[in-house]
């Protein structure tokens, strides 16, 4: 997936241009019913945040060490996380997160109180 306003070839092949849900992921989701909306940490925080608030929750794979070592990722997971806290704490609303793999390593990173401590 590239992000929506990128006018680049698709046939670039550097990592840290593209996105993708691997196709079992998105199956797993959708057999317990779930309608799967991509979005890409490509996006700006903007546009990241204006489509968590068109949905109900979130599914983050980490099945790459290359997406947790990419300071984009990074940046937009740290988004993601300050709006699911400030779904489920301030505005008392649930809005799940559901992580995966090398996505609760970047979770625990970011949140942890050291690199040792949770």
């Amino acid at each position: 997936m590239q992000n929506r306003n990128s006018t680049e070839d698709v046939l670039e092949s550097r990592v840290d241009k593209f996105s993708y849900i691997p196709k079992a992921h998105v199956q797993f989701l959708e057999q317990s019913g779930i309608i799967v909306v991509p979005i890409s940490f490509l996006d700006s925080e903007e546009e990241i945040v204006s489509m968590l608030g068109e949905v109900n929750g979130i599914y983050i794979p980490g099945d790459s060490q290359k997406a947790i070592t990419n300071k984009k990722y990074q940046k937009s997971f740290s988004t993601i996380t300050k709006y699911v806290i400030d779904q489920n704490k301030k505005n008392g609303d649930y809005f799940p997160m559901f992580m995966m793999g090398k996505s609760c390593q970047t979770f625990i990173t970011q949140v942890g109180a050291s690199k040792h401590t949770l």
